[in-house]
């Protein structure tokens, strides 16, 4: 069977050319990472539609799925913007334990 992940540490670290989520030129995105029913999100870059977060999030437990999602930050509700999904798989298992997975 598969290793088991008992501790993963997933890097966001930026976005390229994103929509205009405010209709006004800009957005205020940022990006909610889900693992095993576990949220951590990155700071929210005010203004950009290229945003650098540089954020490393470590979540501790059996991972089987990376699920990321992408917000517009408002005052009254937040926009969403995007859905991206990584399955945690024996080859990217494998990339990781040498250093390979980006």
């Amino acid at each position: 069977g598969l290793p088991q992940i008992r501790r993963l540490t997933v890097t966001v670290v930026s976005g390229k050319e994103l929509v205009d989520a405010d209709f006004v030129g800009l957005s205020d995105p940022y990006v909610v990472v889900t693992v095993a029913g576990v949220d951590q999100r990155t700071h929210t870059a005010a203004n950009t539609l290229n945003p650098q977060w540089d954020a490393a999030l470590t979540f501790n437990g059996p991972a089987s799925e990376v699920r990321f999602s992408l917000f517009d930050e408002d005052v009254d509700r937040d926009d969403p913007m995007g859905e991206a999904a990584l399955l945690v798989d024996a080859d990217l298992i494998e990339d990781m334990t040498r250093g390979r997975a980006e």
